[in-house]
C-alpha cells in the first residue's frame, strides 16, 4: 500500500496542470450541486424554517381592553397546551393615512406598542436601522424597503413619526411598531397576545387551542384572531413563483457537473494508460495499478470537493437568506450539513465511479501493449478527416484544428454536450430575465404608480394637473372596495378603474378584451381556474345593497382567485362612486383624500425628469409607490445570473480539460509541426479553432433547446401559481437576440481553449520530441 501511495503522490506532482484541472472542475461541480440543493431545500419548506427560527406565533389574538385586563391576559400564558406566549401588546389603528417622501402607512394600518423586537414569541428581524426607543419613532414593515429609514411620516391631526427601523415578522402580526408609551397617543383598538402551542398542526387543532385560551376570559373579550396557517399559505405562494426556475437550473447544474466529471476523469485515465503500463512492468499488480490511478484522480478531487462544498454552502446560504429577505421572510437558516454532505458524497461517488471503469480497463491491459503507442488514440479516422480537410484548401491551422475533435470521438461528444448545456443555460436565463421584466412591468400596467394626497385639490383638478405634465401619455385612476358574488360567501377583491385603464393595463390582459361598459368585468386568470368559469359567463355582483349582473369579457395575469376588475360605471352602479382607500367619496376640498394613479409615459420620456416634474407639481403631497413585483425582480435576476455564471464557467472548464488532454496527447505531432515551420500563433489558432468549432455546433444545438425549456418553465410556473402565462410574456426571443445568443457556444469554446492553446504555442520542440 505504501508503494501505491508513493506512486499516487508522484503522479499528482508530475501532472500538475491535470491535477489542477481535476481539482477545479470537481470543486465547481461540488459548488454547483450544494448551491442548487441548498436553494431547492429552501424552496421546499421556506416558511417552516423561518417560522421556527423566529419563534413565530401559531395564533395572534386581539382582545377588547375594556372587557379584559392585562393581568388576566398574562394569566392565559399558563393555559394547557400553551408552550410560549408574548404580550399583552396594546394596538392602535391609524384613522387616516400617514405619508413621507417614499413611504406611506395607509389608513387602517395597525400600530403595535412593543418595547423590543425580541421575546419568547414572534422574534422580529430588523432589516435596517434600529428599534424605536422614544416617542415619535416608528419601525415599519419590510415592505417599505430599507430606504424608509430616516423618513418623516405625517398625517392630518396625527403625531408626526420618524422611521428609525425596518423589521419583518414571521407571522405578520403588525404593519408598524412603536414604543408602548407612543401607542397610547392613539385611540387603543385592542390588546394583542401571541401564542405558541404544543399541537398546532392544522386548523382543527388551532381552534381547540383558542377555545382553551378563551375559556377563562369574559364573554366578548376576544375581538378577533389569526392563525399562522393563512400566513404560511401566502408566503408559500410567493415562493412557489421561483420553484420551477430553481428546479430547472438545479437539474441543469447536476447534469453539467456529472458530465464534466465524466469527461475530466475519463480523459485523465485514458491519458495515463501508458503510465499504468510502466508501473505494471516494474511489478505493480492490476489492482495496484488501478488503485494508483484512481487515487491520483481522487486526491485533487477530494481537495476540490471540500473547497467547493464550503464555498457552495456559503454562497447557497447567502442566496437563501437574500431570497428570504427580498420576499419579506425572516432570516432563513444556513444550508444544513446534510445538504453539503449529500453534495460531497454525490460528487466523490461520481468521480470514483467514472475513474474506476477506465482504470479497470487499463489495469487489465498487458504491460507491453499499455506502453506501446498503440494504446493511444486510433489515428485512422483522424488521418482521413485531416486529408479530407487538407484537400479543401483551408489554411493549415484551420484544417488541423477542425480535425482534432475526431481523434477522440467519445471525449468530443461529452465536451459537445457540456457546451450545449452551457448555451442552453444562457438562452434560458436571458429569456427568463426578459419574461420577468415584462411580467413586473405588466403588473404595474407598464406605468409609473403614484399616490397623491389631494389636500385642497379635487380629483378632477389632480387629474388635469397630471395630464398637463409633459410626457403623460395615459392616466388611470384606481380604487379598491369590497363586494360579493351571489352564492359565494368569500368577499371579492374589486379594483375599479377610471380614465385610460385599457391603455395603461393592456399588457396585463391574458385573454379576451378589456371591459367597455358597466355590465362587463375582467377577472383574474386564477378566478376562472379555481371557480370553473369561462369567458362570456354572467356573474351576479352585489354591493351597496344593489345587485348588478356582469359578464366576463377578459382575464388578467393575477394569482388572486377573488380578483375582479371593473370600470367606474360598474362601481357607481353598485351604490355610488367608491371611496378611495376609505377617504371621502368625491374628494371635497380639504378632505386630504389619497388618490392612486398609474401613469403611462410617452415614448422617449425620461422617467427621472418626469418624476422631477411630478415633485414640482405636487410637492410633499406626492408619494411614489414601489412598482408591483419590484422586490422580487432582483431575486429572479440574481438567481438567473448566479446559475448562468456557474454553469457557463463549468462548461468552459470542461472545454479547457478537453483542450489540455488533446494538446498533451498530440504533443509529438505538435512538436513535428513546429519543427517543420508552424509558428506559435498558428498552433494557438489550431487549438482555438478546434474548440471554437465545437462551441459553435454546441451553441446552435443549445439555443433551440433553451427556447423550448424557457417556454416549458413559464408554462409550469403559470400552472403552479394558477395564473396561466400570457403569450406576450413567453414570446421574448427576437431575431436580433437569437443572433447574439449564437455567440454563446463559440465564446464558451474559445475561453476554455485559450489557456491550453497558449501553453501549446509556447511548447519547445526538442524536449517534446526527445520525451516522445
Amino acid at each position: 500500500m505504501s508503494a501505491v501511495w508513493v506512486a499516487c503522490r508522484a503522479a499528482v506532482r508530475r501532472r500538475r496542470l491535470q491535477t489542477v484541472v481535476v481539482g477545479v472542475v470537481v470543486g465547481m461541480a461540488a459548488l454547483t450541486l450544494v448551491f442548487a440543493l441548498g436553494l431547492l431545500s429552501a424552496s421546499h419548506r421556506p416558511f417552516e424554517q423561518a417560522f421556527a427560527a423566529a419563534h413565530g406565533a401559531h395564533l395572534t389574538a386581539t382582545y377588547d381592553p375594556t372587557t379584559v385586563t392585562d393581568a388576566r391576559l398574562r394569566a392565559t400564558r399558563t393555559t394547557a397546551g400553551v408552550t410560549a406566549a408574548a404580550g399583552p401588546y396594546h394596538t392602535a389603528t391609524l384613522p387616516r393615512p400617514m405619508s413621507g417622501a417614499r413611504t406611506r402607512l395607509p389608513e387602517g394600518t395597525v400600530l403595535v406598542g412593543r418595547a423590543s423586537p425580541g421575546g419568547p414569541v414572534d422574534t422580529l428581524t430588523l432589516r435596517a436601522g434600529r428599534w424605536a426607543r422614544s416617542a415619535g419613532e416608528v419601525v415599519v414593515g419590510a415592505d417599505a424597503g430599507r430606504d424608509a429609514v430616516g423618513q418623516t411620516l405625517t398625517g392630518q391631526g396625527l403625531p408626526t413619526l420618524t422611521v428609525v427601523g425596518v423589521a419583518s415578522s414571521a407571522t405578520g402580526t403588525a404593519s408598524a411598531w412603536v414604543t408602548p408609551a407612543q401607542v397610547a397617543a392613539y385611540p387603543t383598538t385592542g390588546v394583542q397576545m401571541l401564542y405558541r402551542f404544543a399541537d398546532a398542526g392544522d386548523a382543527t387543532a388551532l381552534q381547540a387551542d383558542l377555545a382553551r385560551v378563551r375559556a377563562g376570559l369574559p364573554s366578548g373579550a376576544l375581538l378577533g384572531s389569526e392563525n399562522y396557517l393563512a400566513v404560511r399559505q401566502d408566503f408559500q405562494k410567493q415562493f412557489d413563483q421561483i420553484l420551477p426556475f430553481v428546479t430547472v437550473f438545479g437539474a441543469l447544474a447536476a447534469v453539467v457537473a456529472l458530465i464534466i466529471i465524466l469527461n475530466v476523469v475519463s480523459g485523465a485515465v485514458v491519458a495515463g494508460v501508458r503510465t499504468i503500463g510502466v508501473m505494471k512492468a516494474i511489478g505493480f499488480t492490476p489492482v495496484q495499478s488501478t488503485a494508483v490511478y484512481v487515487g491520483m484522480v481522487a486526491i485533487p478531487a477530494v481537495v476540490g470537493c471540500l473547497v467547493g462544498d464550503a464555498v457552495g454552502s456559503v454562497l447557497g446560504t447567502l442566496a437563501v437568506r437574500t431570497l428570504g429577505a427580498d420576499l419579506g421572510l425572516p432570516a432563513l437558516p444556513a444550508v444544513d450539513a446534510s445538504t453539503a454532505l449529500l453534495a460531497a458524497v454525490t460528487v466523490l461517488a461520481a468521480v470514483v465511479g467514472t475513474a474506476l471503469v477506465p482504470s479497470l480497463r487499463a489495469g487489465r491491459l498487458p504491460a507491453a501493449r499499455a506502453i506501446s503507442p498503440l494504446a493511444g488514440a486510433r489515428a485512422g479516422r483522424f488521418r482521413r478527416v485531416q486529408r479530407f480537410l487538407a484537400a479543401r484548401s483551408l489554411p493549415t491551422p484551420v484544417g488541423l484544428g477542425l480535425s482534432l475533435p475526431f481523434a477522440r470521438p467519445a471525449r468530443t461528444a461529452l465536451t459537445l454536450v457540456t457546451v450545449v448545456l452551457g448555451a442552453l443555460t444562457v438562452t434560458l436565463s436571458t429569456g427568463l430575465h426578459d419574461s420577468v421584466t415584462r411580467i413586473t412591468s405588466a403588473m404595474n400596467g407598464d406605468a409609473l404608480p403614484i399616490v397623491v394626497q389631494s389636500g385642497d385639490l379635487t380629483r378632477a383638478q389632480v387629474e388635469a394637473r397630471l395630464r398637463a405634465l409633459p410626457g403623460t401619455a395615459a392616466l388611470a385612476g384606481s380604487t379598491h372596495f369590497p363586494a360579493h358574488l351571489v352564492g359565494i360567501a368569500a368577499e371579492m377583491h374589486i379594483v375599479a378603474y377610471r380614465g385610460d385603464s385599457a391603455v395603461v393595463y393592456r399588457s396585463l390582459l391574458s385573454r379576451g378584451r378589456w371591459f367597455a361598459g358597466a355590465d362587463e368585468v375582467v377577472v383574474s386568470e386564477a378566478f376562472l381556474r379555481v371557480r370553473h368559469h369561462r369567458l362570456g359567463d354572467t356573474l351576479q355582483l352585489t354591493g351597496g345593497g344593489r345587485r348588478v349582473p356582469v359578464r366576463i369579457v377578459g382575464t388578467v395575469f393575477d394569482a388572486d382567485s377573488n380578483g375582479i376588475t371593473v370600470g367606474w360605471a360598474t362601481a357607481t352602479a353598485l351604490g355610488g362612486e367608491p371611496a378611495q382607500a376609505g377617504g371621502a367619496v368625491h374628494a371635497p376640498r380639504g378632505s386630504g383624500e389619497p388618490l392612486e394613479y398609474s401613469i403611462a409615459l410617452a415614448p422617449g420620456t425620461d422617467p427621472d425628469t418626469y418624476q422631477a416634474s411630478l415633485r414640482r407639481a405636487f410637492g410633499s403631497a406626492l408619494t411614489p409607490v414601489s412598482p408591483a413585483g419590484a422586490d422580487s425582480a432582483p431575486v429572479f435576476d440574481g438567481l438567473f445570473l448566479a446559475f448562468t455564471v456557474l454553469l457557463c464557467v463549468s462548461a468552459a472548464l470542461g472545454v479547457l480539460n478537453t483542450a489540455v488532454l488533446d494538446t498533451r496527447e498530440r504533443a509529438r505531432d505538435l512538436g513535428i509541426l513546429k519543427s517543420i515551420g508552424m509558428t506559435p500563433r498558428q498552433v494557438v489558432a489550431m487549438v482555438v479553432v478546434s474548440m471554437g468549432a465545437l462551441g459553435a455546433i454546441g451553441g446552435l444545438l443549445g439555443i433551440p433547446l433553451g427556447v423550448l425549456s424557457h417556454h416549458r418553465v413559464l408554462a409550469l410556473t403559470g400552472d403552479l401559481i394558477e395564473t396561466g402565462m400570457p403569450a406576450h410574456f413567453v414570446t421574448v426571443y427576437r431575431p436580433v437576440l437569437l443572433v447574439l445568443l449564437c455567440l454563446a457556444g463559440p465564446v464558451i469554446g474559445v475561453l476554455g481553449a485559450l489557456l491550453p492553446a497558449a501553453r501549446a504555442g509556447r511548447m519547445s520542440t526538442a524536449p517534446v520530441l526527445r520525451s516522445e
